[in-house]
């Protein structure tokens, strides 16, 4: 009689498969979260106003000359609310975020960097 040949995986190789599967999941679950928040506001008309609005409040803060670390500016919408902060990062370097605060407790972060003085 022939008998299929046992598979055994070693120890090291069975971590590893774990481990990998384990990241792949946490890199999942943190694109559903972004995309879930961003598709979480019901009405498209709304969803279409809101990416107006934070594309209109970067063009403002790109026309600021005087946006500096440690400034924030908030833009007041129907529906929620604009805050964008800056900070220095590093050297030259300011981290900006921009938050769309949507009235019923819902909110939407980006983060980006931006050479100091090139607003």
């Amino acid at each position: 009689m022939q008998y299929f040949p046992e598979i055994r995986l070693k120890a090291a190789t069975l971590v590893e498969a774990l481990v990998a599967g384990a990241v792949f999941m946490t890199i999942f679950l943190i694109t559903m979260n972004t995309a879930t928040a961003i598709v979480s506001v019901p009405d498209m008309k709304e969803r279409i106003e809101i990416e107006q609005a934070l594309g209109s409040c970067m063009e403002k803060f790109h026309k600021e000359e005087d946006t500096l670390p440690g400034h924030t500016s908030e833009y007041r919408f129907g529906w929620g609310t604009v805050i964008i902060s800056t900070e220095s990062y590093s050297g030259d370097i300011l981290k900006v975020t921009l938050t769309a605060k949507i009235n019923g407790g819902r909110n939407i972060s980006y983060r980006m960097l931006y050479p100091a003085g090139q607003q």
